[in-house]
């Protein structure tokens, strides 16, 4: 009953089915299959555009089973992708649930990585670099702290932005974590040249 009414676009109709199913559900298997529909129908609606469908089921999901890493991940995906004011705190949100949720700690940063830095790399294609530097920011201000590429990436747009005091601030923190890396080292070189001093 539940499919048919996401077939036919009512999705809060479906909602509603799923949520009194699932309190009605006999065992873990019925309970887990109803999460499933959940999480298919939510990247669904996600995979065709459809962003407020797809955080309306992935919210349900991650609200019927708190402790399914999965869900929250692709419900902070969503509001990522969606991207309306308040989103990237709310993505943030769900991926410290996640987090808090999942066994495999380091599996989730390397996701959260992957998504902010996609999002990060679709709003530098259209020139965002506000949006990009948030992205950015996101990552290493609440998921790791340690992370070189990260560090580069935030000085590559300060010195793009024209900021060469961020860049610099940025890439000495890049270096420190990564003293070797060659990218890192010749944007210290730009940095430090006299046409930038």
């Amino acid at each position: 009953m539940a499919q048919c009414s996401v077939k036919v676009n009512n999705f809060q109709e479906a909602l509603t089915l799923i949520k009194k199913a699932y309190s009605l559900a006999k065992d873990e298997k019925e309970k887990k299959d109803f999460i499933t529909f959940l999480i298919t129908s939510g990247q669904d609606a996600g995979n065709k555009g459809d962003h407020e469908q797809a955080i309306l089921f992935l919210n349900e999901c991650a609200t019927l089973n708190k402790k399914d890493s999965t869900a929250h991940l692709l419900l902070g995906n969503a509001f990522l992708e969606r991207d309306k004011d308040g989103d990237l705190k709310a993505a943030i949100s769900a991926f410290k649930a996640a987090q808090g949720a999942s066994e495999d700690k380091e599996k989730v940063i390397a996701q959260v990585k992957a998504f902010l830095f996609k999002r990060a790399n679709d709003f530098l294609q259209k020139n965002d670099m506000y949006k990009t530097t948030r992205c950015y920011l996101a990552y290493t201000e609440n998921f790791n702290k340690q992370d070189a590429e990260a560090y580069l990436n935030l000085g590559r747009l300060m010195y793009q932005m024209g900021n060469p005091v961020g860049a610099l601030f940025y890439t000495k923190k890049a270096y420190v974590l990564d003293p070797k890396n060659k990218a890192v080292i010749e944007l210290m070189d730009d940095l430090n040249s006299p046409m930038n001093g």
